[in-house]
This record gives structure tokens, C-alpha cells and sequence, in this order.
């Protein structure tokens, strides 16, 4: 099978596999055999399809498209697919180039380098966070350094993704231990030492290869309960 989706597959349950991840990441809007061709127990087809990734609306025209099936007893036993794998590969990397760009916040807590980020930031970027709305490029990165600086093992795990068009939605645990003083605008909170674990949603959409607007939204009073910054309820 062609190559984006990780080429052959054994057995019912990988063929069911390969379907079903196959009409997760497309819709088939067309899909007309053309020619067949016969020879014992082969049987050839050519067909035109069209195909719309989810992730980025793109559209997939193949002119044509090669089905060589083997039966045997009236059941296939083999089927070979082949198709114009550059013209597949330009429409699938586009959405791995728009998620690679969008985790970009995610991956630079964990490097603890938040100049990776930086670099895919647009001009007019604008950040969401809880408590600050409205975040220039500055202003988001005044947010989040503090972090870095007062959880020195803090750990994103991206749990889900979720493309739509030009927005990537990322589903994150984030775990760390308060262990250095975190600055705030009311000035800086003595750390306690204590470790906490919260979930948080990432929103980023892209244009042009950059981040012109995130949003994150995690529940900031259960952080500060389990860091013991506030009594529990």
C-alpha cells in the first residue's frame, strides 16, 4: 500500500487497521474505476480518486491510481495499490509542517529553550493565557519564562492532537516540582518543593509557517492547591 501510510499490511485486522486510520486523515470524495484487466487469478484496475485531508482541507486529485488483486476460491488473498506518492507526500507534510509548528511551545519547556519558540512566532502574534489575555510576542514570553526558571524538571506530554484547517489543538499533562521562587506581577512566590500535575489545552493556530495566535487554558487554583499555595477546598 502506498508509503504515507506505512506501506504493507498482513492479515484482516492490519487491513481493517489501514482503513480505518486511512478514513481518519482523508474523506474520499470520488472514487471511479476505470480500466480492468484480467488474467487468471488477477485481476488489475485503474482508478480516479479525489481525497480532502481533514487536517488541512487540501484536496488530492489522482488521474489514476493501480489495483492489482489476487483471488483465490473466490476470496482475495493479496491486494497491491500504487499511486503518484509525490503528489501524496506534498498534501500529508503540510499537516505534519503545521503540527511541528504549532507544538513548538510544548517542545521548547521541554528543552527549557524558549528561543525555538520565539523563532516561529509571527510579527502580530497574539497569546491567550489564563489571567492575561491580549499577549504580545514580550508579553508571552514574560509569561512563561518564570516557569522554566521555578520548575527545573517540568515535563509537557502531549496526550491528544487535533487539526483543523489551520489550527492545531494540542490535549498536554504537565508535571513538575516547585523548586525555585516563581516570579509573578505581585513578586516573586517562595517555592515549597512540592510537585504537581495538571492538564492543560493548547491551541495554536498557523499561518504562513508561523504562530500568530495560542491559546492555553489550565485550571490555575488546582495548581496552586497542590502546590500548597492555597488551602484545599
Amino acid at each position: 500500500m502506498p508509503w504515507h501510510l506505512e506501506g504493507r499490511k498482513r492479515g484482516k485486522a492490519a487491513v481493517v487497521a489501514y482503513f480505518e486510520a486511512l478514513a481518519s486523515c482523508v474523506d474520499h470524495d470520488s472514487f471511479e474505476p476505470r480500466d480492468f484487466a484480467a488474467s487468471g487469478d488477477q485481476v488489475y484496475a485503474s482508478v480516479k480518486m479525489t481525497q480532502t485531508i481533514r487536517a488541512t482541507g487540501k484536496r488530492l486529485e489522482h488521474a489514476e491510481v493501480m489495483h492489482h488483486w489476487t483471488f483465490r476460491e473466490g476470496k482475495v488473498i493479496n491486494c497491491r495499490a500504487s499511486e503518484d506518492t509525490a503528489l501524496s507526500q506534498a498534501a500529508f507534510q503540510e499537516s505534519s509542517l503545521l503540527v511541528t509548528t504549532a507544538r513548538a511551545l510544548v517542545d521548547a519547556f521541554n528543552a527549557r529553550d524558549l528561543s525555538r519558540w520565539e523563532k516561529l512566532l509571527a510579527p502580530s502574534f497574539v497569546a491567550d493565557y489564563p489571567c492575561a489575555p491580549d499577549l504580545d510576542r514580550a508579553g508571552a514570553r514574560a509569561y512563561n519564562a518564570p516557569f522554566i526558571d521555578a520548575f527545573p524538571d517540568l515535563r509537557f506530554t502531549i496526550l491528544r492532537t487535533l487539526v483543523q484547517g489551520n489550527t492545531v489543538v494540542f490535549d498536554v499533562d504537565a508535571a513538575g516540582t516547585f523548586e525555585r521562587p516563581l516570579a509573578s506581577p505581585d513578586g516573586p512566590i517562595p517555592p515549597t518543593g512540592k510537585s504537581a500535575k495538571v492538564r492543560i489545552v493548547i491551541t495554536s493556530e498557523i499561518q504562513d509557517g508561523r504562530i500568530v495566535r495560542e491559546q492555553t487554558v489550565w485550571n490555575q487554583y488546582d495548581l496552586f492547591q497542590q502546590l500548597g499555595l492555597v488551602p484545599k477546598r
